[in-house]
């Protein structure tokens, strides 16, 4: 989940931050701003120079929000910068992973998806194995979806890979992952290896959270 809280009229002094700071990095030829790591939620945060910081790595929205006013409260003490209280906070993208535990069969896969219908119904699909290991499935449709096409045709990407394993990230909220779940595992299972089975012989949707 990725996460974070807009600057207040607030400069820091990075460097200053970073050597008062235990388990932080800061290399400002390769990123512009200081990396700290937490474990209790465990996650990483990056502090850049205009007061914004942002969370990555935590698993619920409450945890992201905590890790927020934990590095805030960091950087507060360490008296770089005087941080009243957290603003502006905003969930930014959340990545979910659905493990179907079976291999698939790309080529085929995507192939079948190249039509019109299914690009109107559900979304684009590509496959370039040799620039990209697997399926990416941009996805504008279903209820989840319906809901942001006037802000973004395609909403939520769906990377899909021959060992079974696909990752679902640009949602705003964990409802948006679940409504998807169901769609994309009835249209990925019947391209498991070793053929197609009968509908009702597809395992449920809640077998493949990882």
């Amino acid at each position: 989940m990725l996460m974070k809280m807009e600057p207040a009229d607030t400069e820091i002094d990075l460097r200053k931050l970073y050597i008062s700071v235990r388990n932080a990095e800061y290399n400002p030829k390769r990123f512009g701003g200081v990396i700290m790591r937490l474990q209790r939620p465990k996650c990483t945060g990056m502090i850049f120079k205009n007061g914004r910081i942002i969370t990555n790595g935590t698993k619920t929205i409450e945890d992201a929000k905590l890790a927020l006013r934990l590095i805030a409260k960091i950087v507060q003490k360490t008296g770089v910068v005087a941080i009243t209280k957290c603003v502006n906070m905003k969930v930014m993208n959340i990545m979910g992973l659905i493990d179907l535990k079976v291999p698939i069969r790309l080529t085929v896969f995507h192939n079948a998806q190249l039509n019109e219908e299914v690009e109107k119904r559900i979304g684009r699909c590509t496959y370039e194995p040799e620039v990209f290991p697997g399926v990416i499935f941009s996805l504008n449709d279903g209820p989840a979806v319906d809901r942001h096409k006037e802000k973004q045709k395609y909403y939520m990407t769906a990377l899909i890979f021959v060992s079974g394993k696909i990752t679902i990230f640009g949602a705003k909220d964990v409802e948006d992952i679940e409504a998807i779940v169901d769609d994309l595992r009835d249209l990925v299972w019947p391209y498991r290896k070793g053929g197609e089975i009968p509908d009702d012989d597809v395992p449920d949707a809640s077998q493949f959270f990882s």
